[in-house]
């Protein structure tokens, strides 16, 4: 399993992805809303301001996470929110989540 940020060409898999895995237990509703949202996200909020990690197994993305920055104006704090996360339905329970990895950038 490899580790790294995403490119604007992954936006499309990435997206999918969301779909996938929250249709899968949420239902297909769900999945469409967080997947729309997923992809807003990496659509409409500018590169300085997000972070997507991904895994990818054989070139397939099966996790993805986005930090997206949240600012509070009055008092000029900078904070990072986890949202929305997503683990391909066939790789939950395996650790992509859990332990320490490398990331490489690209």
């Amino acid at each position: 399993m490899k580790f790294s940020t995403y490119k604007q060409s992954n936006t499309e898999e990435i997206t999918q992805l969301f779909i996938k895995v929250f249709s899968d237990s949420e239902g297909q509703a769900e999945g469409t809303v967080i997947g729309g949202l997923a992809s807003d996200l990496m659509a409409i909020t500018k590169e300085t301001e997000l972070n997507v990690f991904i895994a990818t197994t054989n070139e397939k993305i099966v996790a993805a996470v986005i930090f997206s920055k949240l600012t509070f104006s009055e008092s000029k704090i900078n904070a990072y929110i986890l949202s929305p996360m997503a683990v391909d339905t066939s790789q939950q329970g395996k650790g992509i989540g859990c332990g320490s990895f490398e990331t490489t950038h690209g």
